[in-house]
């Protein structure tokens, strides 16, 4: 995943701030990808109601990948490190729905 993080400073400014000098600058926490199961059961009630229950799992393996990033304080011979923040997890859903 590439993204695009501040490089360098701007001395113009009196309160100097960090500027990117290019876009995608960095490559960080290599490829995004997650699994997702579903599972639909469908049930008729009566002659013309129907019930289905929806079962899932998002991300079944739980892999944490990074959603955005903010840079730490660096050292002067290289690049800052970056601390990458994940979301959603490993996330269970329900649901039913009825139909007449």
């Amino acid at each position: 995943v590439k993204w695009t993080l501040p490089e360098a400073q701007d001395p113009s400014q009196s309160n100097p701030r960090t500027i990117a000098l290019r876009r995608n600058n960095r490559e960080l926490g290599g490829f995004y990808h997650h699994l997702d199961i579903h599972y639909s059961l469908k049930k008729s009630i009566y002659r013309t109601d129907d019930l289905t229950f929806n079962f899932g799992i998002y991300n079944v393996y739980n892999e944490q990948n990074p959603f955005y990033g903010y840079l730490l304080q660096g050292n002067q011979a290289g690049l800052a490190p970056v601390k990458e923040i994940s979301l959603f997890p490993i996330l269970p859903q329900f649901n039913v729905k009825f139909e007449w």
